[in-house]
């Protein structure tokens, strides 16, 4: 068991029929539970700090620092080993892709694939499965025009990126027949991992088959980012919400008026902002989420 002490912080092996530990770095001693919890709660707080940086603030190289000093506390934690793999993958653009250094990552470390692990590793994979869909569907839509590449150099990483990914493939399907049945039957009820793998598969070799050009006149993206962030979009969503909370807080104005004074006009004034909000809503739907989802 692994606990820290309270006074230095240091990680201590124990043994589990103590009931006091000693600290050889500080010179403390203290109860076996205290030690344990202070160990749960440390580590506890920085991986959900580094998954609040992966997923959230999308700072991927502060969210590697926070899942080393996680590693640091646990060895070989595999939530931690997939949040630095998973966010290795999410930092890549056009011109620098790290499909190739996913499996690096993990065989870095010696991970057993147990019932708990054999979902956390499930759930990566699909996780992988999504972001290397998402490259190939930007490849197509900003590297590629009329059927030829915008330059040699992006050309180059997107066909060594397909090599890179027929490899995490083969690896998957590998790592798979290593995992925990029991576990992987439940995971498989919701979310058939082989077929998946076999789609990408095909997909990434009808892709490399395909014998790319080059446009005579190359071009440059102005933002080599995988995926970038739709800032006119953002400030539609902003201003609509915005009017819509505007509108509420006219209803409720109103609402509070018509009981306050018991003038039924108040009632009836509820209308002008409930339609303007509907109407708000609806244009904003037809004009910007439809068109997004078409």
């Amino acid at each position: 068991m692994k606990v820290m002490c309270p006074k230095c912080g240091k990680v201590i092996d124990t043994n589990l029929n103590k009931s006091s530990v000693f600290c050889s770095e500080c010179g403390t001693t203290f109860s076996l539970e205290q030690g344990k919890k202070l160990f749960d709660r440390q580590f506890g707080q920085i991986s959900k700090t580094a998954f609040a940086y992966l997923n959230q603030k999308g700072d991927y190289d502060k969210a590697i620092e926070l899942f080393n000093q996680c590693l640091e506390i646990k060895k070989d934690d595999l939530s931690s080993i997939i949040g630095i793999a998973l966010a290795t993958l999410y930092k890549q653009d056009f011109l620098n892709l790290n499909f190739d250094k996913i499996i690096p990552i993990i065989d870095k470390y010696d991970i057993y694939l147990n019932d708990e692990n054999t979902f956390l590793f499930l759930s990566f994979m699909e996780d992988v499965i999504k972001e290397t869909k998402r490259f190939l569907a930007e490849s197509n839509e900003r590297l590629f025009k009329e059927g030829k590449c915008i330059s040699r150099l992006y050309l180059d990483n997107y066909e060594q990126g397909l090599k890179d990914i027929s490899t995490l493939v083969n690896y998957f399907k590998d790592a798979i027949t290593i995992c925990s049945e029991d576990e992987k039957n439940v995971f498989y009820q919701d979310h058939d991992m082989d077929k998946e793998l076999n789609e990408l598969e095909e997909k990434v070799k009808s892709f490399q088959e395909i014998n790319h050009e080059v446009l005579d006149q190359e071009e440059t993206l102005d933002d080599n980012r995988i995926v970038v962030a739709n800032t006119e979009g953002l400030k539609k969503y902003r201003y609509t919400m915005g009017f819509e909370i505007l509108m509420a807080v006219l209803i409720i104005v109103f609402l509070i008026l018509g009981s306050v004074l018991g003038n039924n006009l108040y009632y009836y004034l509820i209308l002008i902002p409930l339609v303007l909000g509907i109407a708000g809503y609806l244009i904003y739907y037809f004009l910007f989420l439809n068109k997004k989802k078409s």
